[in-house]
């Protein structure tokens, strides 16, 4: 088993909208007059000077009207100091029950109380130090040793009581999460440090400790102010300041990091009479939606310093359309943040960008309703029954209802989806992603709402979509790398969907696809030369030297360091002086982007396995048992502890650590698997197989447990049983080439020749064409056939 490679695309969780998720003394505060590194101008430009933070009241008498559309936005109350003014809740010694355990809001002194379940599960008190976000609903975070702030899962209900707010409820109703939970307001997954501080602070600074497990989190200004788009403006207020009063309104943000379009200079205009705008200039810079997206869309942070002006993934990992966070045809599932969503839109490929729809500083939508949609789409077309046949002036006939789904989050937090897509039905049918036909008419079903489309409408035809390329690699079926290829090659659609299509190929790497993968390296799209060299980690070491020691150069840091950790098995190889000289930059790179995030089991197990490959074993050891202090229900950090011993020849180091992590994970069928495996290897046979079942027992929808339970049982000579559990798992993964493969092998071997035949026919029909292993065993049982 080799590592498992847990690279620095992990998502950050933010609150609100966290889904799972300060000094020594206890508490974050403010930094005033930290210096920023080097601010940079738009496009990045370095400014010669040290920039430095001023605070947002320094803003206000120049800029009025950006102050006070500012005022009372979610940017302003994203968190605020607890007291009677910012307390939304019901203090008034009020309970709440969940799980069986009754929690108390209460006030004393003129300070604000829970008394709830701790991190050992017993009642205690705890003060609300601070409020988070405003509406629909309002979070409390707590303080912890350790300069810890932890965000209550108890959450108020801010809405009006019309609407069914003013009211407490838990983040997670349906389940029931005590002290022992990952979800436990008490544990990382709820750590304001780390899943939520950056986006709801401007001019943080995290300061972890790693070696005391410690925070020292300071921030310029608790909320999200104008600095924190347009970055320290210490240079542009010393302008200001130089101008006479008739100056100043040709300033046009001289001074700052970042400008974006003050005047919108830009258009969107009806050329002759085109049902749609068109912008009148060529927009060449994501500098806008970049530095929304910092925030925006579900990514784990690589460089926290100077980001002010730099590219999103110069500074970001950004998640692909991954199982978990997006349905197959890119619908939004967990909470996503937006960007990912929007860069798959006509929109975003049009030139639309976020302050198009949002007022940047009160971060309202410009216009309600259908009137937002009407600035750009004629209304006369588009806002009327002939297109959208339903009553006009109903929820119905919003464009929204159609072209950007809902969905809630955080219970009550209503999410519009941003890909702008246009209903597909036939996609549900086909992949199970929704559609918002369905979602309104629940009791019908897509075919229904497909012959809906198709009265509405006349004759539709529905070209292949991306939805069923990555539908079919999530389930593995055998034509999935055909249509995985159609997608790469398809210069058309969004980066991030052919980025994510080109991931999965690496699983079906070979001699019919591999250019592909090649000519991707030479995008002018990080997220696709990224994603191409991920496709390619299957490639020999020699031959994966020559196609991606380039990239160790790339402009954008993500890009280097996915480059870098490829490559970093080559470290102590024979490298010319250059390329190791290059190697070793880019491997720092990685490992600081690491350290940025080392408060996070994940990042503790990339480390460890960076320095498994660069034959560091103390430093890899060090780093898992970190991973699994941070994280003791982390898996990787126990799987990837043992495979080092491993290594090493220590088996029974080995064995210890996956009997460790069970002790903390006992329903973890991932480690019993591993277990089982362990005691293979030193020939503990009976004992192996009763963690390999137990392996099958707790993940029964895994193909690959009792694959292998079953081979170890037809290996000890128990064919019967064996093939019993294997044709079970046979029934719910038909498609699973490995286990229709042992399956043709068993019962060839014990003398079912019919049934073996059967298997290896299907074995051809899930095989590439040339892939003689599956034509050669068919050949081989046919002629026992015959022999009969």
């Amino acid at each position: 088993m080799k590592p498992i490679l847990i690279l620095p695309i992990l998502a950050v969780f933010m609150l609100p909208g966290c889904n799972r998720s300060t000094d020594g003394n206890g508490t974050g505060h403010p930094a005033a007059g930290v210096p920023a590194n080097y601010g940079v101008q738009t496009g990045g430009t370095p400014v010669a000077t040290a920039l430095t933070y001023v605070g947002k009241n320094s803003c206000n008498d120049c800029h009025p009207k950006e102050t006070e559309l500012y005022k009372g936005s979610h940017h302003d109350l994203a968190m605020q100091e607890a007291n009677s003014d910012t307390v939304l809740g019901n203090f008034n010694n009020v309970t709440f029950s969940y799980n069986n355990i009754t929690s108390r809001f209460f006030q004393r002194d003129g300070r604000y109380f829970v008394h709830t379940d701790g991190s050992n599960g017993e009642l205690a008190d705890f003060e609300i130090k601070y409020t988070f976000g405003i509406t629909p609903l309002q979070q409390y975070l707590i303080e912890f040793p350790g300069g810890r702030l932890q965000a209550l899962s108890i959450t108020w209900d801010s809405r009006s009581r019309a609407a069914g707010g003013q009211r407490w409820f838990h983040l997670y109703p349906d389940e029931k999460i005590d002290f022992t939970d990952e979800l436990h307001w008490t544990g990382n997954n709820q750590n304001w440090n780390y899943m939520c501080a950056e986006c709801h602070s401007t001019g943080l600074n995290k300061n972890y400790d790693p070696d005391s497990n410690s925070y020292h989190t300071e921030w310029i200004e608790i909320d999200v102010t104008c600095e924190a788009c347009h970055g320290p403006g210490s240079r542009h207020v010393e302008l200001a300041r130089e101008q006479p009063p008739a100056g100043l309104a040709t300033m046009a943000g001289a001074g700052l990091p970042v400008v974006f379009n003050p005047a919108r200079q830009d258009q969107w205009i009806f050329k002759d009479n085109s049902a749609i705008a068109n912008l009148d200039t060529v927009r060449t810079t994501d500098l806008q939606l970049d530095t929304c997206a910092r925030c925006h869309s579900r990514r784990t942070t690589i460089d926290s310093k100077a980001v002010y002006g730099k590219p999103l993934h110069d500074t970001h990992s950004v998640s692909l359309l991954e199982p978990g966070l997006y349905h197959p045809d890119g619908q939004v599932d967990d909470e996503v943040y937006i960007y990912g969503s929007f860069v798959q839109s006509k929109m975003y490929a049009a030139g639309v960008n976020c302050s198009d729809c949002h007022d940047p500083h009160s971060a309202r939508l410009r216009i309600d309703g259908n009137g937002l949609c009407g600035q750009c789409h004629r209304a006369e077309l588009f806002d009327s029954a002939q297109h959208h046949f339903h009553a006009v002036g109903t929820d119905a006939a919003q464009c929204i209802s159609c072209h950007m789904p809902a969905k809630n989050f955080m219970v009550i937090d209503n999410r519009h989806d941003h890909s702008f897509r246009i209903p597909r039905p036939d996609l549900s049918i086909k992949t199970g992603s929704p559609n918002p036909c369905n979602q309104c008419h629940q009791d019908e079903s897509p075919q229904w709402a497909v012959a809906a489309i198709k009265q509405w409408y006349g004759k539709v035809t529905y070209d292949f979509h991306f939805a069923e390329a990555l539908a079919a690699a999530r389930a593995n079926e055998p034509d999935a790398a055909v249509k995985l290829l159609r997608v790469v090659d398809d210069t058309g659609l969004p980066a991030i969907v052919r980025a994510t299509a080109m991931t999965h190929l690496g699983a079906y790497l070979g001699p019919d696809n591999i250019q592909s993968a090649l000519t991707g390296l030479n995008s002018t799209d990080a997220l696709l030369r990224s994603a191409s060299l991920s496709a390619l980690a299957g490639l020999s070491y020699a031959d994966r030297l020559p196609v991606m020691e380039e990239l160790l150069a790339d402009p954008v840091k993500s890009v280097r360091l996915n480059a870098a950790r490829l490559l970093a098995p080559f470290y102590k190889n024979n490298l010319p002086q250059e390329q190791k000289l290059l190697l070793d930059a880019v491997l720092e790179e990685y490992i600081d982007a690491q350290l940025e995030n080392s408060d996070r089991a994940y990042a503790n197990v990339n480390l460890g396995n960076l320095y498994i490959d660069l034959q560091r074993y103390a430093m890899a050891e060090s780093a898992f048992k970190r991973a699994v202090r941070e994280e003791s229900n982390f898996l990787p950090a126990y799987l990837n502890l043992a495979e080092l011993h491993r290594l090493q020849g220590q088996e029974a180091q080995a064995e210890s650590a996956l009997r460790q992590g069970i002790d903390q994970n006992p329903r973890a069928a991932l480690l019993y698997h591993a277990l089982g495996l362990a005691l293979v290897r030193q020939n503990k046979h009976a004992e192996a197989l009763t963690h390999l079942k137990k392996a099958t027992n707790l993940a029964p929808e895994d193909a690959r447990f009792g694959l292998v339970y079953g081979i170890a049982l037809n290996s000890l000579g128990n064919a019967t049983e064996a093939l019993s559990i294997l044709t079970a798992v046979y029934q719910k993964h038909p498609s699973n080439r490995d286990l229709v493969l042992t399956l043709a092998t068993i019962h060839r071997d014990i003398g079912n020749f019919e049934a073996a035949y059967d298997y290896a026919r299907q074995l051809v029909q899930l095989s590439p064409a040339n892939d003689p292993q599956a034509a050669e065993l068919l050949k081989a049982i046919q002629n026992r056939l015959d022999m009969e």
